[in-house]
This record gives C-alpha cells, sequence and structure tokens, in this order.
C-alpha cells in the first residue's frame, strides 16, 4: 500500500525493566521484562506518546500531503479522544532498542558492568561495545550515540593492543562528537528541521 508513516518516540523513557539469566548456559534464554510505564514517570511517558500522536496528526493534516491521503489507517479515526489515544499507546507500545544492561561506570558503582574502557569487570578479554553499555538512554535515536561510542571503544582497543593505551580520555571522543553532531544539525535545519542543540541533546545526563 502507498501510504505516510509517523512515528512517534519518546526521548529518556522512565520504564526501567529487568533482565535475568535462566540458565548456566551461554544459550540458554533470558527473562526480560520490560516494564512498559510502570515506573513513577510511566503517565508522563503515556501522556507524551499521546501528545505525539496528537500532533503527528496535525502536522499531516495541515501540510501539503493532506490533498492525497485519503485516509488514517493506525490507530484510525475511531481513535479520538485522549482515552482513546492513550489505549492505543498502552496496547500498541513497543520498544526495539532496549538499552543500559551492562552499564559502563566507576568503579565504585556495584551496578557498574563495566570499566572505562569497556572491559567487563571479573572477567578477562571481554568486552561490551553496544546500547547496553550506556548507563542512561539518550536523548536521541540511538544511532549516533552508538557510533560515537563504538570510536571512542575503537581507540581503546587499539591502544591495548598496541600497548599504548592511556585511561580513558574523553578529549578526543567528545571533539569528534561535537564535529558530528553539529554536521548533522546543520543537515537537519537545512531540511527546514528544528532540532534545538544536539550536542546537548545526546550528552545530557
Amino acid at each position: 500500500h502507498n501510504a505516510v508513516t509517523a512515528v512517534t518516540l519518546r526521548a529518556r523513557p522512565s520504564s526501567r525493566g529487568t533482565v535475568r539469566l535462566t540458565g548456566p548456559h551461554p544459550q540458554d534464554l533470558l527473562q526480560i521484562d520490560k516494564q512498559h510505564f510502570q515506573a513513577p514517570g510511566g503517565r508522563t511517558d503515556v501522556a507524551a506518546l499521546r501528545d505525539g500522536v496528537k500532533k503527528a496528526r496535525a502536522l499531516v493534516k495541515d501540510s501539503l500531503l493532506a490533498v492525497v491521503i485519503d485516509r488514517e489507517i493506525f490507530p484510525g479515526a475511531n481513535f479520538s479522544t485522549d482515552e482513546e489515544i492513550e489505549r492505543h499507546v498502552y496496547e500498541n507500545i513497543f520498544g526495539h532498542h532496549a538499552c543500559c544492561t551492562a552499564k559502563i561506570g566507576a568503579d565504585n558503582d556495584q551496578y557498574a558492568v563495566l570499566d572505562g574502557d569497556f572491559n567487563v569487570r571479573g572477567v578477562s578479554n571481554l568486552r561490551v561495545v553496544d546500547i547496553s553499555a550506556w548507563p542512561n538512554v539518550p536523548g536521541f535515536f540511538v544511532t549516533t550515540p552508538t557510533y560515537m561510542m563504538a570510536e571512542k571503544a575503537a581507540r581503546v582497543i587499539i591502544e591495548a593492543a598496541n600497548g599504548t593505551a592511556t585511561g580513558a580520555s574523553n578529549d578526543t571522543f567528545v571533539d569528534h562528537a561535537q564535529d558530528a553532531l553539529q554536521a548533522l544539525q546543520v543537515f537537519l535545519t537545512s531540511a527546514g528541521i528544528q532540532v534545538g542543540n544536539l550536542l546537548d541533546n545526546v550528552l545530557h545526563l
């Protein structure tokens, strides 16, 4: 079908789930409980997504696309009140970028699975470099922060292999992050998309 899709994303959601082992074998299935909207800020998350749906509808209705759109397929015109839209959010929410399950952190943080060089504490020759390493969900789509983290990790791994590791320094990492985000902001602004200060949005904790 020819269609227009408007996706609503909640930045920095409050939901905090769990991942637990079910056995000693690496291939044993994990017990994953995302606990959507169960945190104290859950109602705020639902309200933000509800308002996002309403805003997306308004943007499409007031855009040049309106003349070529026949009807809304999902969730559909029968979801019109706040209560109906919130029910739609509850029933259809999904999160395919679960993260922060193996956080990087200081030595005195009992929940920090990784040290500053991405090493798994207590395990030799094992690093984790993916979105599970984040201490907090970033306020931006996951791709750019992942690239930034991977660039830092690549430098750390190369230095360790060459015997030139000098400890985890963030200066070069932040410089590259600023360059990448400034370039992205110029691109988005040229496309008419106002996003504020991207560096603040991505790195803010």
